[in-house]
């Protein structure tokens, strides 16, 4: 079963939570088993989206810290995702490694291992990742290091630029940016490989 990787700013606004649950139902709706990181901001909307429309069953969590929260920081989802780990979701504690690693190398390596496990799940038009972004580079380090990771795996990917133009976004090598389709997917951009 295919899964797809949901990714976005720390700092991202309530006022996305809408956004973010159609994105998230749509897939849940076809199958597809929702993955996350452990952040407050994106990474909570999705957390609460995906439990409410695909189920503990099929949302997978991906944790910089562990079971017992520690290694996490001010900006970690902690209780959420430890509710969502008591009702049956999925989490991968210390995801991005052990604690005697520097915290931003386990948020970057915890967010490869979701990339990672996207890939290995295998590919087709349903799969690769998806983003709410408050900024172009240098803003949102961590979300754009999961881009550009992503992309050099060969996964869909497709980036919600909030507040910001869609002309800013990066380029990644050979390939554009395009819209990613009709409704909420209007205000989206996919990365084709050129």
């Amino acid at each position: 079963m295919s899964t797809v990787g949901f990714y976005g700013s720390r700092n991202l606004g309530g006022g996305y939570a809408g956004s973010i649950s159609a994105a998230v139902s749509r897939f849940a709706a076809a199958g597809r088993t929702i993955a996350t990181g452990c952040a407050v901001g994106a990474d909570a909307m999705v957390l609460n989206a995906a439990l409410r429309s695909a189920g503990p069953g099929r949302t997978v969590v991906f944790a910089a810290f562990a079971e017992d929260g520690t290694g996490s920081w001010a900006r970690s989802n902690v209780a959420g995702v430890l509710l969502a780990a008591a009702g049956g979701a999925r989490v991968h504690w210390l995801a991005g490694g052990p604690l005697t690693y520097k915290l931003v190398a386990r948020l970057v390596r915890r967010s490869r291992a979701m990339v990672d496990s996207l890939d290995a799940a295998g590919y087709d038009e349903h799969s690769g990742i998806v983003g709410w972004v408050t900024g172009p580079p240098p803003a949102s380090p961590g979300s754009w290091g999961t881009v550009k990771y992503a992309i050099s795996r060969r996964l869909r990917c497709v980036v919600f630029p909030t507040g910001w133009s869609a002309s800013l976004l990066p380029k990644y090598g050979p390939g554009s940016w395009v819209q990613a389709g009709a409704g909420i997917w209007t205000q989206a951009y996919l990365w084709m490989p050129g």
